[in-house]
């Protein structure tokens, strides 16, 4: 491992080429970074893995690009990050799982940044919030009843790590990306997050599946999601978006499912006894490279 890097500093990390799931979180975050980590130790990383919280070693990234960033409290040549490092070892110590799929974070990404006219682009964000929903009521029913597991995403990791170290070691992200207003149409995109109120007399009562999904390629949902995000594209550019627009029920029916998960991510906090603030539950890759004010790129 690099001499530069020092425990505390954070790496974020672009994405590579097989990778549908980082392709599509970069896309939908409108960066090109989708994985993040912290530095451990001399050689080592504390990172969210898909088989959850795991110490791995730097080289394991060798094949993508690296952001170094590094929290600006470092400047102070009294402080260090032993704070930060205590509260990794927490995490470690509990062995805390991803149990919030891949689909989750898309799904969150999918409300808030973009959604799509096309019937084809619909379908999967449909499947993909469905699947979410499901995701995050088996996660709330487990905190209901005392399973509290602390499941995590890398990016909320990492902001975690530092939150819980407390005071000036805080991560201040500003302008986020999920939670950034005013975001216009582009391209035949919208926000489903936007037409929640719009559609309120008019939601359907969406219940989350009660038996797990089945079959369920996360890499392969996020190409199809990919696949479809480009057609959203091509038809806009064609200037033929009507005629390919949504049905006034089809609409509703996504709007339903978009209100529920926004519902459960609310209820889950509750469960927490609220100590995460709400945007620490979509803080992504992109935000801690671009929208930290207190983490700087080291060259």
């Amino acid at each position: 491992m690099s001499h530069k890097y020092k425990p505390g500093d954070v790496l974020v990390f672009g994405i590579i080429e097989d990778d549908f799931i980082g392709k599509a979180i970069a896309f939908l975050t409108d960066s090109d970074v989708s994985h993040s980590a912290l530095v451990y130790g001399e050689d080592s990383l504390v990172e969210m893995t898909g088989h959850g919280i795991k110490k791995t070693n730097v080289s394991l990234h060798a094949d993508r690009p690296i952001h170094h960033m590094r929290h600006t409290v470092m400047d102070d040549m009294t402080d260090d990050m032993k704070k930060v490092i205590k509260a990794a070892d927490v995490y470690l110590e509990k062995q805390v799982p991803y149990d919030y799929p891949s689909l989750v974070i898309l799904a969150g990404l999918l409300v808030y940044r973009k959604s799509g006219y096309t019937p084809k682009y619909h379908a999967i964000v449909d499947t993909i919030l469905g699947i979410a929903c499901w995701s995050l009521d088996k996660a709330l029913n487990k905190l209901i009843h005392g399973e509290n597991s602390g499941a995590m995403m890398c990016s909320q990791l990492v902001y975690q790590c530092f939150y819980d170290a407390g005071g000036r070691y805080r991560l201040k992200v500003e302008n986020g990306i999920v939670f950034r207003g005013g975001a216009e149409a582009e391209g035949g995109l919208f926000r489903l997050s936007d037409l929640v109120d719009e559609y309120k007399g008019k939601l359907d009562t969406f219940q989350p599946l009660q038996d797990a999904p089945t079959g369920i390629n996360e890499e392969k949902l996020a190409q199809e999601l990919l696949e479809a995000l480009a057609d959203v594209a091509n038809i806009a550019n064609g200037r033929q978006l009507e005629n390919n627009m949504l049905t006034e029920g089809e609409l509703a029916g996504a709007v339903a499912k978009a209100h529920k998960f926004l519902d459960l991510l609310e209820k889950i906090l509750e469960a927490l006894g609220q100590r995460i603030p709400l945007p620490s539950l979509f803080v992504t890759p992109a935000d801690l490279f671009e929208n930290t004010v207190n983490l700087k790129e080291q060259f």
